[in-house]
């Protein structure tokens, strides 16, 4: 499939897309009851997506047979130093490159309008090692939305 993918840049249009996105990025499909719908109302999460467009919202979308597979995307949020990013791939497509592709796509894109980014990943999380190809380092150890552990990491783009 990944062969096949088409990344195009996330509009205001994507907001729905965005939350499904959101959904697999924070993991709620492993939480008991979680819904797209709940994450909505969740005290943390929806930062990630509401009001999408700012100035500094930067961010893509892997689509297979015109249909979402993916998305990265990066905020900057209020009183941050640096943007925070999000990834999800569909469960479905795990394991095709497209995460790969995904955050190329995204660190390109930020190399002329950042100095570091930010992400956290729980500790189980397989993409850890993704992140670390692409040069993520860790930079501290966190208590994650669910009570578990997880870790903040940079990468320093300039």
């Amino acid at each position: 499939m990944s062969n096949s993918v088409n990344i195009r840049p996330i509009t205001a249009d994507d907001t729905d897309i965005l939350w499904q996105m959101l959904f697999y990025a924070a993991h709620a499909d492993e939480d008991y009851g979680e819904t797209v719908e709940s994450i909505k109302a969740n005290d943390f999460l929806p930062i990630y997506v509401e009001k999408w467009g700012q100035p500094d919202d930067l961010g893509f979308i892997a689509e297979h047979n015109a249909k979402p597979v993916g998305a990265v995307w990066i905020r900057l949020f209020e009183g941050e130093t640096y943007p925070e990013l999000a990834i999800a791939v569909l469960p479905d497509a795990i394991g095709q490159g497209i995460g790969s592709q995904l955050m190329q796509t995204i660190i390109d894109a930020c190399q002329s309008k950042y100095d570091t980014i930010t992400l956290s990943v729980r500790d189980n999380n397989p993409a850890y090692r993704l992140y670390q190809r692409f040069g993520f380092e860790t930079v501290k150890e966190i208590t994650n939305r669910v009570g578990t552990k997880s870790y903040e990491m940079h990468l320093t783009l300039k």
